[in-house]
């Protein structure tokens, strides 16, 4: 089995592709070669196996293809290069052949000789997750004004307007994809569709997702469902139509060859690990090897590692994480995009302030995924109103549960999830004490003002009419104090929404701290940037928490 190890973001620990015995569990590393690209998330897309077990092609850091020797750990061959940044390679049922994407926006057919050819180009729009149907290279495709979690088809077929799919896959004895036609996106095979009344899938926000695979012979289907933010791995017999539980907890990266079903499976108490199933008894999946790289100090923390439980304020779904030895106060924290969700995966920041005592609620507001088609497409239009009265509402309900005052009551969100969070502070009186954000969205018309190349187009969608929609109202942040981390180098949510937030509180007669991130972009990386965004956050919430 093979799975990328991510590395450290300031270099001194690089990412590694890493081979492991089946029957042992013992690790090797691939050598040779460039350090191979990370996946987001519990997503893959880096490198594929050829059929014949001896070699693995992977996508390096750089963006180059290489192939590695399986027998020798060695990574010697170029695949492709050229100026442009390669992904998802996937080798055809022949093996002579590898199906890539470029640039996100053109899928490649690369053959033996190294002959590159061109499939298909999107000029206004993406293409990502190459797959073979029989001879021939497909992949994901949308165009603007779409995305892909709102209209989106395979290479080579028109689609369906109002219908989304991803994932396309074929092991040459059928062939599928996931859609939500039906409402929720589930795994269609050869045309049925695999209908529990749960999600199968996540929004693409970048290339390899993989929660669905079948077998070598196409009889048994492996797939994820998202159970109101949890996670599972099931397994259904198409032609007895049984269908069994193979594991707990979240699982990404899916795949499946002879008996083995290997996934990457994480949830509140597990830190990420690749995982494998022994499928010899249809009927009584097994796990025969658990491999993880989280350091062992996380067992300490044991206490502190908390299972959240489900609720709901109102139509709004929501879990909450409760303190095993609880202060009192209460993060309400909101997800980005705002079209995402976070399910219960491993997160070391709850761990951090679960640790001190503070429970912790997650909203999925109106936007959200995992609640299927209609509740994420039922923000467009509303961005910064619906999502906070949402939250509002979820503040509440969990302040109702777990007796927590609005004074011991702080929101946090970022980007997105920062609009969110302040406009609820802002529209709703004596909602929380304070909030913290991160490289948050506050001026609506600066954030369709600025060129963003993936989902620019979409804000447009969510705002609606930037006239007349709602923004964070800085005079009614005047008795909530905030605290905004900003990347200088954010080319996304400019810092200039954090600088004119502080500028209007501040002249309105409220409180706004703005802490710029020397070096970071979107999302913070540097360890020791980390370490002070923690430090400062909680000396601002032990100055304003009751």
């Amino acid at each position: 089995m093979s799975a990328v190890v991510s590395g450290v973001p300031d270099g001194t620990v690089p990412a590694r592709l890493t081979l492991w015995d089946t029957v042992t569990g013992e690790p090797a590393e691939i050598s040779g070669g460039p350090e191979p690209a990370s996946g987001r998330g519990l997503s893959g897309g880096v490198h594929h196996w050829h059929p014949d077990g001896e070699s693995v092609v992977y996508v390096a850091s750089d963006g180059s293809v290489w192939r590695c020797n399986v027998t020798t750990h060695r990574a010697t061959e170029v695949l492709a290069a050229g100026g442009r940044r390669w992904w998802g390679p996937v080798h055809s049922r022949s093996g002579r052949a590898v199906a890539v994407v470029a640039d996100q926006n053109e899928l490649m057919r690369v053959d033996a000789d190294v002959t590159v050819a061109s499939v298909h180009r999107e000029d206004d729009g993406w293409v990502m997750d190459a797959a073979w149907f029989g001879d021939s290279p497909v992949a994901l495709r949308w165009s603007r004004p779409e995305m892909s979690w709102t209209t989106s088809s395979l290479t080579g077929s028109p689609g369906r307007p109002g219908v989304s799919v991803q994932q396309p896959f074929s092991n040459g004895t059928c062939t599928g994809w996931v859609s939500d036609e039906n409402g929720a996106w589930n795994v269609v095979v050869d045309g049925i569709t695999v209908d529990d009344g749960l999600e199968h899938a996540g929004p693409v926000w970048g290339p390899g997702q993989r929660t669905w695979c079948t077998d070598d012979e196409g009889r048994k289907v492996a797939y994820t469902r998202n159970e109101a933010g949890f996670g599972s791995l099931w397994v259904l017999d198409r032609v007895s139509r049984s269908r069994v539980m193979a594991g707990r907890a979240v699982h990404g990266c899916v795949s499946w060859s002879g008996t083995t079903l290997a996934a990457v499976r994480s949830g509140a108490r597990t830190p990420p690990q690749l995982v494998a199933y022994d499928m010899s008894d249809p009927l009584a999946p097994r796990r025969v090897l658990t491999a993880g790289t989280a350091p062992g100090a996380w067992s300490s923390f044991d206490g502190d590692l908390v299972e959240p439980t489900v609720h709901a304020a109102g139509d709004v779904p929501y879990r909450l994480y409760r303190a095993s030895r609880p202060n009192g106060r209460l993060i309400v924290w909101v997800h980005g995009g705002p079209v995402d969700q976070w399910q219960v995966t491993w997160r070391p920041r709850f761990t951090y302030w679960l640790s001190r005592g503070y429970s912790i609620a997650v909203p999925d507001h109106r936007g959200s995924t995992g609640h299927g088609r209609s509740f994420r497409l039922a923000l467009e239009g509303s961005w910064g109103a619906a999502d906070a009265d949402d939250t509002a509402l979820v503040v509440r309900h969990a302040q109702g549960l777990l007796g927590a005052a609005a004074r011991s009551t702080a929101l946090m969100g970022g980007s997105a999830g920062g609009l969110s969070v302040l406009s609820a502070a802002a529209r709703h009186a004596t909602l929380a004490a304070c909030a913290v954000v991160s490289y948050p969205v506050t001026d609506l018309g600066l954030l369709l003002a600025t060129p963003d190349p993936f989902e620019g187009h979409y804000n447009r969608r969510l705002v609606g009419d930037p006239a007349v929609s709602p923004a964070v109202s800085p005079g009614h942040l005047v008795d909530v104090p905030v605290l905004s981390f900003h990347g200088d180098l954010d080319e996304i949510v400019v810092p200039a929404h954090s600088l004119g937030l502080r500028d209007a509180v501040i002249s309105a007669g409220g409180s706004v701290r703005v802490e710029m991130m020397t070096g970071e972009g979107h999302g913070f990386r540097e360890p020791a940037n980390i370490v002070r965004e923690y430090a400062l956050t909680e000396a601002f919430l032990g100055e304003h928490l009751a």
